[in-house]
């Protein structure tokens, strides 16, 4: 039987609004390209501090008056972090377990508070922030691995231990130290002047000083200045406690 007039039409109106519905539906955004690294963060916090904020599993470590590493964080032109790279390797644990003098410093300067006595637990927080922060300088971190290694390699940097720089100036836990205090102490540590920011949290209305950040240049081997917005802080304008 051949087909109606009727059938043939809607067949047809059917197929115009395809065709008109496909070409105005606009093409699909091409994915905007990662934005270079212009300079880095080396992020430390205090343990004390930080356990008496945050919920620290580990309360061992969370008494060690002695800044540790949180992580090395890449940021853009206007100091800004950048997005990881999601086909980055993850990082690999043999990798850690193969290289045990490695292992041993990170086990020293980049403990995980928030974990338990296992060994190589550490290995949580440091595949963490490859992923997250690592990874996002394709450029320069090729892998886990050398982004673990530059880390280590900047806190043996003159300048980069921060209780020893604090302690240099007379200035010890379980004391209140204005702010001005605690960023010359550190500045002069590492001998460039505005490349240090301090962040704290406040308890019961007193401010602690949890974390430090000091800005590194593109290759991560030498401190530089940070931008104004980077050094602005948190910590109000009274004193500062040094839990």
């Amino acid at each position: 039987m051949a087909p109606s007039i009727c059938s043939v039409l809607f067949v047809v109106v059917l197929f115009v609004i395809f065709f008109a519905t496909t070409k105005l539906q606009p093409p699909k955004p091409k994915p905007k390209p990662p934005k270079p690294v212009d300079h880095a963060w080396l992020v430390q916090l205090y343990p004390p501090a930080y356990c008496l904020v945050e919920s620290c599993k580990n309360k061992t470590r969370a008494t060690t008056q002695r800044f540790s590493v949180h992580g090395l964080w890449p940021v853009d032109v206007k100091g800004n972090t950048l997005l990881p790279d999601p086909s980055a390797p993850a990082a690999d644990k043999k990798d850690i377990i193969a290289n045990p003098s490695l292992a041993n410093e990170m086990d020293i300067y980049w403990p995980n508070m928030d974990g338990g006595f296992v060994d190589y637990d550490n290995f949580v927080l440091w595949a963490h922030e490859w992923k997250k922060h690592g990874s996002a300088d394709s450029t320069n971190n090729k892998d886990a691995m050398i982004y673990f290694r530059k880390v280590i390699a900047l806190m043996k940097l003159l300048g980069a231990n921060l209780t020893a720089s604090l302690e240099n100036h007379n200035m010890y836990p379980g004391n209140s130290y204005d702010k001005g205090l605690y960023v010359s102490a550190m500045v002069s540590g590492n001998g460039v002047q505005d490349s240090i920011a301090l962040r704290c949290k406040p308890v019961n209305n007193i401010f602690h000083l949890v974390e430090v950040r000091a800005c590194v240049n593109t290759l991560s081997t030498s401190f530089i200045a940070c931008l104004p917005k980077e050094r602005k802080d948190n910590c109000g304008t009274g004193l500062i406690m040094y839990y």
